[in-house]
């Protein structure tokens, strides 16, 4: 939303198996994603990542990590919905998950 003052956040501390579902308007060719953490300390250090077209039926995906925020798909998915699931939370007990903006990257359209 573009409001660096709103967030979403897990409300409790990280452990494995939390999901962030990110949906789109429609389906889309992603290449990637971002996600805009606020404190180091809110991001998870491993992810699970699945992409669906119908919001039912998901794949994993893998997908290039640059310091666990930006993630890069070896080709475009097409997919409206990408799951999100900590895999490995912060090692420091206490932490909530958190992200403040996410960019999803798209095949030019």
């Amino acid at each position: 939303d573009g409001d660096s003052f709103t967030r979403w956040n897990s409300g409790e501390p990280q452990r494995a198996g939390m999901a962030l579902d990110i949906v789109l308007d429609q389906v889309y060719p992603v290449t990637g994603f971002q996600l805009e953490q606020f404190f180091y300390e809110d991001h998870p250090r491993r992810l699970k990542i699945y992409t669906s077209e119908d919001g039912e039926t998901f794949t994993e995906r893998q997908a290039a990590s640059a310091g666990q925020v930006e993630f890069t798909f070896p080709e475009s998915v097409s997919c409206k919905n990408i799951r999100l699931i900590l895999e490995e939370p912060e090692e420091e007990e206490g932490w909530n998950w958190s992200v403040y903006e996410i960019l999803v990257f798209t095949e030019n359209i």
